[in-house]
């Protein structure tokens, strides 16, 4: 499978790995049908913060593993106002608790230890479930960790840039600024020069092939759009708008914009990374406890083979008194486990939320310096 997390969304894409064959484009057009997010809002990250050309082969930047995920942004879910943010709570199972709340009360029975095996059978299975969620929600979040990484790095690189190129424009600026006395001066001339041109006749043979009387009129005849007294006046008030101070201002903007790309408090999700260590610490005694629903499920199933097997009524008294002890705490296990999905979602919940923040920071800076 080629892994494709939607950091935005805070979900996995699931693609088949023949696309990282294929090209970039060819990937977003697949993303487009599969999940309905148009190609021009799609973005495209490797880990270190590379944006995916197009025309390139997917295969070429080496990424898409689990190790390594492609990291997909949705610029129209990013801009949104408001923060859309998907609920993968667990379904409700009120039924279960309500049958191991109900089996306390059986009677010994062959038909109680069977009613028994099969709700410990199914604490077992909801347990794999909800283990499997908070795993799966840990590994979210760990991605769209990296998935802001990535978009980071790609925002510093931009910026990197931004900074040269205003280097080389004020070099430039101040060039042009130390040779505008002169071109004004060539401006100021520039009325003689038109007659000049009005006045060189054409040979005859061009005159009847083009229709122009002088070489004002063929030099117009190449540009039908804008003369050359046009272009003229144009040169001149745009000199007027050229100074050292349209300069200063120009660069004190720049480099606001600049300066706001280096705030550290945006880089950085504050407290993050305890969080997710804290979450792999909750993690590990979530499959504990799950661990201990498949042990007694497995356990309550042994007995009751080895029951039916002896077909010896005497034990059921024995054996429905200690699944009766044991029911409080598969159900107590069970709980622990909703609510520790519970816990999950939240602060998948609200990772996503931040990380649409910050999303949104970075897009309105990308827009200024771009």
């Amino acid at each position: 499978m080629l892994t494709i997390f939607h950091v935005d969304a805070g979900r996995v894409v699931p693609l088949d790995i023949q696309h990282a064959m294929g090209s970039v484009g060819d990937l977003q057009l697949a993303l487009a049908s599969e999940i309905r997010i148009p190609v021009e809002t799609q973005v495209l990250l490797a880990s270190n913060g590379v944006a995916l050309n197009a025309d390139s082969k997917v295969a070429s930047y080496n990424t898409g593993t689990e190790t390594s995920p492609l990291f997909l942004y949705d610029k129209s879910l990013i801009e949104l106002t408001e923060s859309i943010v998907r609920s993968t709570r667990a379904e409700s199972d009120g039924d279960l608790l309500v049958r191991l709340k109900a089996a306390k009360t059986m009677s010994p029975s062959s038909e109680t230890l069977r009613e028994r095996i099969q709700l410990a059978q199914a604490c077992h299975r909801e347990g794999a479930k909800l283990a499997r969620m908070c795993a799966d929600s840990l590994r979210d979040q760990r991605w769209q960790k990296l998935g802001w990484d990535a978009a980071f790095a790609n925002l510093e690189a931009t910026g990197m840039h931004f900074k040269q190129r205003l280097v080389v424009f004020q070099e430039r600026y101040g060039e042009f600024l130390a040779m505008l006395p002169s071109y004004n001066e060539e401006l100021e001339k520039f009325d003689s020069t038109v007659d000049v041109l009005r006045r060189i006749a054409l040979p005859s043979s061009s005159m009847e092939s083009t229709k122009a009387e002088n070489l004002l009129d063929w030099i117009s005849m190449h540009d039908t759009k804008c003369s050359i007294e046009n272009l003229a006046e144009k040169c001149r008030k745009a000199s007027n708008y050229i100074s050292e101070k349209t300069l200063q201002e120009t660069v004190k903007q720049a480099e606001l914009v600049a300066e706001r790309l280096d705030n550290c408090g945006m880089k950085e999700v504050a407290g993050l990374t305890e969080r997710l260590d804290h979450l792999q610490h909750q993690l590990d005694r979530i499959v504990a406890i799950g661990g201990q629903q498949t042990d007694s499920a497995t356990s309550w199933k042994k007995n009751g083979e080895r029951a039916c097997t002896l077909k010896d009524s005497s034990i059921l008294p024995d054996l429905c008194a200690g699944h009766k002890a044991e029911l409080p705490r598969l159900a107590e296990r069970h709980q622990q486990l909703k609510q520790s999905t519970i816990r999950f979602n939240n602060a998948k919940q609200e990772l996503t939320v931040n990380l649409l923040t910050r999303l949104r920071w970075l897009v309105a800076n990308q827009k200024k310096i771009c």
